[in-house]
């Protein structure tokens, strides 16, 4: 009766180191997820900081508006509106980099959708692996090819 009860409890207590090691492996799977959550993140913040330096330097290196006139044709005249038209402004600056960007980003999702490798993808577009990445992860689509475990 004695060895029954032993060979219960040490039953027992196997399946409760299996179950810890169960908790422990799961729990090293999630920190490596989250590290490697925390370097997408960080890749991307690095590359959106770089791209605010980026458009600060252009709006301040950007040509000042026209003074106006205090004599001559009044506000909202043809030869003003048509000076207007001519000078790009700081907006239509940060237009054109946004719509170049989003090019950019298809073009690397539509080489992905084609089955290319991230290497190859960033052989073709010149782009840093890290961007590539960043760039796939946005989209939801991993080295792999497959979707990363936290979508």
């Amino acid at each position: 009766m004695l060895s029954l009860i032993l060979g219960l409890i040490l039953a027992l207590l196997c399946g409760c180191v299996a179950a810890c090691v169960r908790i422990y492996f799961r729990q090293q799977e999630s920190e490596k997820e989250i590290r490697q959550l925390k370097e997408v993140l960080q890749a991307f913040l690095s590359i959106q900081e770089r791209n605010i330096a980026e458009i600060r330097a252009e709006l301040q290196s950007a040509p000042a508006p026209p003074a106006k006139k205090t004599s001559g044709p009044g506000p909202g005249s043809a030869a003003e509106k048509k000076n207007l038209a001519e000078e790009p402004g700081p907006g239509d600056l940060l237009y054109a980099e946004s719509q170049e960007k989003a090019q950019r980003r298809r073009y690397v999702w539509e080489l992905a959708d084609q089955g290319l490798s991230v290497e190859e993808i960033a052989r073709r577009t010149q782009l840093p692996l890290g961007q590539i990445d960043v760039i796939l992860n946005m989209r939801g689509i991993s080295q792999e090819g497959s979707k990363p475990p936290w979508r």
